[in-house]
């Protein structure tokens, strides 16, 4: 079973688990340094993460060239309300894509 977590700098992993570090960074700081192209879509799959992937794409998700996003996430559950309110704050309608986990949130009007 997976467990992965997102943790700044200098935050500790909890007692009596095995790590392996690895880079994250924002998809808005992505964007805006050039790092990668603006996306037309995402797909986010971080199993239990989503909070912090989608605060680190708020100026993306705000941009009418973003036409979805394809997000895994357990929608059902009470904590996990926020994160796909997150994202249809900024226009998007949220269906069950294929799986009851999987959500495709479509910015109304956006083609392709």
């Amino acid at each position: 079973m997976a467990a992965q977590s997102f943790r700044a700098d200098g935050e500790a992993a909890p007692t009596g688990t095995a790590e392996i570090e690895v880079a994250g960074a924002a998809i808005d700081d992505l964007v805006a340094g050039g790092t990668i192209p603006f996306p037309t879509r995402i797909k986010i799959d971080v199993d239990g993460g989503e909070d912090a992937v989608v605060a680190g794409m708020q100026r993306t998700l705000a941009d009418p060239r973003l036409h979805s996003v394809r997000m895994e996430v357990r929608w059902w559950e009470p904590g996990k309300r926020a994160v796909v309110e997150a994202v249809t704050r900024h226009g998007f309608r949220p269906a069950v894509a294929d799986d009851r986990k999987n959500l495709l949130f479509r910015r109304p009007g956006a083609t392709g």
